[in-house]
């Protein structure tokens, strides 16, 4: 009897299992579409204007992907301020797992820069070699540029760019283009950039990859420049008063203690998203 009992009610736990999966069947992942001419990334949305855009309405954001056999293409536009936090001092990472997991190795971190002709000439000489004295000169005859490459870091973080390309001199590229509250990025990558630091992250049409998006947050740069704004002004409030202060005031006083110095945190999270992402195959 009781073998009998335990038999109708595995057979009642499997009935429901099997229910389960159907009725909720793993999420299906997005598409890319097919490059059958390369994208001018020039962080304009016209080569994108005949594709679905995808939203993660979460944080009221479109974006897209195309490829071809070598190169993953990115459209991600910001069409809220209240979601960008601190983009513009962060940049834009994308991380990428071909296990079918959002665990983070390695990733692509699009930052603008800007930097000063001798820090530009320098980049440019790692990556092609001596320039000439004529090239240098002209270009030292402005002050600074702003540069869009995308550098390769690990999960902590630090920058692997440019010995994690290998003396390879595509490097990531990508534009910004801002308007009023929103941002646009276009971004590029080749599909195999990755794979000197681990096999597995070599993209190829056809494979499924999850990427996934993070951008915002606090950083150590953040934190000094608004301590000491609040520094400043406590100062000035307190500018003609002859006190010794103890280090509990002291703390007071620059915000470690106070309410405005946890409302800088306010709009700044770190914002993050994955997504399955299937890269298209040649038509």
């Amino acid at each position: 009897m009781k073998s009998k009992i335990f038999t109708t009610f595995s057979f009642l736990i499997f009935v429901i299992l099997t229910f389960t999966f159907v009725a909720f069947p793993k999420d299906e992942a997005f598409q890319s579409v097919w490059a059958a001419s390369p994208v001018n990334v020039d962080g304009s949305n016209a080569d994108w204007q005949a594709e679905t855009m995808n939203l993660m309405k979460k944080f009221g954001i479109d974006y897209a992907f195309k490829n071809d056999g070598k190169y993953l293409y990115v459209l991600f536009n910001f069409k809220e301020r209240k979601f960008m936090s601190t983009v513009q001092v962060t940049g834009l990472t994308l991380w990428f797992n071909t296990e079918g997991s959002d665990k983070k190795t390695y990733g692509i971190n699009f930052k603008e820069r800007r930097v000063n002709a001798d820090e530009l000439i320098a980049i440019l000489e790692r990556q092609q070699g001596p320039i000439p004295d004529a090239q240098k000169a002209q270009l030292k005859s402005e002050p600074f540029y702003f540069l869009y490459q995308g550098e390769v870091i690990d999960k902590k973080g630090n920058n692997l760019t440019p010995t994690a390309l290998g003396g390879d001199l595509d490097v990531p590229m990508f534009r910004l283009a801002q308007g009023r509250g929103t941002a646009l990025y276009e971004l590029r990558l080749r599909l195999n950039l990755l794979e000197k630091l681990a096999p597995e992250l070599k993209l190829e049409p056809g494979k499924i990859v999850k990427i996934g998006f993070e951008w915002g947050g606090m950083t150590k740069e953040i934190l000094k420049a608004k301590a000491g704004e609040l520094g400043a002004q406590s100062t000035r409030a307190t500018e003609g008063q002859a006190e010794i202060a103890t280090d509990e005031e002291r703390k007071e006083r620059t915000g470690e203690h106070s309410p405005d110095f946890s409302s800088v945190r306010r709009g700044m999270e770190k914002r993050s998203f994955w997504v399955d992402l299937q890269l298209a195959k040649g038509q």
